[in-house]
């Protein structure tokens, strides 16, 4: 585990283990012919695909649909990297990384 105060003020904590239950959202790294794979946000810029889970969709499924709704890849093998979680005045969330 591994905390600091990220630059808005939020408490951020990562744990190397997954932790209980599903995340909010998902981040996924994916590695393609050795390069890797980002999307572009029209306000935040160049990034990893990601995003929220939808009701009743597991980490696994969030990730498999936001990597195809972003990117256009297809994959169901995902590798846990990390968990993490942001406790701010606005907005507290929990975020579950994958690479592949």
């Amino acid at each position: 585990m591994f905390s600091y105060v990220d630059d808005y003020g939020g408490q951020v904590t990562i744990y190397f283990t997954k932790q209980k239950g599903d995340a909010d959202d998902v981040l996924v790294i994916p590695l393609y012919l050795g390069k890797w794979l980002f999307t572009k946000h029209r306000v935040r810029g160049i990034e990893f695909p990601g995003g929220k889970g939808e009701k009743g969709e597991s980490n696994e499924e969030a990730a498999a649909r936001e990597l195809m709704e972003e990117t256009g890849a297809r994959t169901d093998q995902f590798h846990f990297v990390a968990d993490y979680s942001v406790k701010s005045d606005g907005r507290s969330f929990t975020k579950r990384v994958f690479f592949l």
